[in-house]
């Protein structure tokens, strides 16, 4: 049988934090934060990115880092969802497929504004100015595969019915509302100025805000569940010998299968 590893487990939850500290870094480090404006000239762009070239190369190595992260912290809350589903786990397979397709858009931004910092001089000022407007649609027009994600994770916790949850019934309202609050970004196809431009208060600002307040309150129940399933372990643990063990290894399948 799998031993369970409270100090793994741990490590795994701690990449949903790390996603966020690692994108707001690379952000800050490539001149994205805040973000360039819709409305600014081609050549506004252009000497964006030639004034801070080695800033959004590094800045773009850092985001890569961090979305990449998001999809371990990804299938860490579907591992921690999965058992609590029973028969067919289809949302915490839906969470899977829909965390490795955002994951996998998402990390284009980087890719994308490091082309356009790759050669500045030799692009022209409207390839430059284009391909930044990409990386912003890449980041933000996402958000249906987000929230899909998002939904997926909310539908396995409020169908949680067992008498100690991974994840508190407060959290599955809090995905919903982080779906919701991520639909403004949608409309920043429409919008060059406002609070609807891809720089706005409703198409970045909120659904970035709220994405980290749902990877920190749903990090922190992950945290506090595995600290309860460590003492539930140590003390099947407290006596010596061959039997101890057999008694450990049956807690663990107690605890960790409860929701099976």
């Amino acid at each position: 049988m799998d031993r369970f590893s409270p100090h793994v487990q741990r490590g795994f939850v701690w990449t949903g934090p790390g996603t966020c500290v690692v994108m707001v870094a690379g952000l800050l480090l490539a001149g994205m934060l805040p973000p360039t404006s819709p409305v600014a000239t081609a050549e506004q762009i252009a000497n964006h990115y030639r004034d801070h070239q080695l800033g959004i190369r590094l800045g773009c190595v850092l985001m890569m880092s961090g979305f990449a992260l998001m999809g371990v912290w990804g299938a860490t809350v579907a591992m921690w969802t999965r058992r609590t589903e029973r028969g067919f786990p289809v949302a915490s397979y839906v969470q899977l497929v829909f965390v490795a397709a955002s994951v996998a858009q998402t990390l284009l931004c980087p890719v994308i504004w490091a082309v356009a910092a790759f050669r500045p001089d030799e692009l022209g000022d409207g390839v430059t100015r284009m391909l930044n407007d990409l990386g912003w649609y890449l980041i933000l027009f996402n958000a249906p595969l987000f929230e899909a994600w998002v939904i997926a994770v909310a539908v396995a916790i409020l169908r949680d019915k067992s008498a100690a949850p991974t994840f508190p019934r407060w959290t599955g309202y809090l995905s919903l509302s982080t779906a919701l609050l991520n639909l403004p970004a949608c409309c920043m196809a429409f919008f060059k100025t406002g609070p609807l431009a891809y720089n706005g208060v409703f198409a970045f600002y909120v659904p970035f805000g709220i994405f980290f307040v749902w990877v920190v309150c749903l990090t922190y129940a992950m945290f506090k569940h595995v600290s309860v399933l460590e003492r539930e372990l140590a003390g099947s643990a407290t006596s010596s010998g061959p039997s101890a063990q057999i008694a450990s290894d049956q807690n663990f399948s107690k605890v960790w299968g409860a929701g099976r």
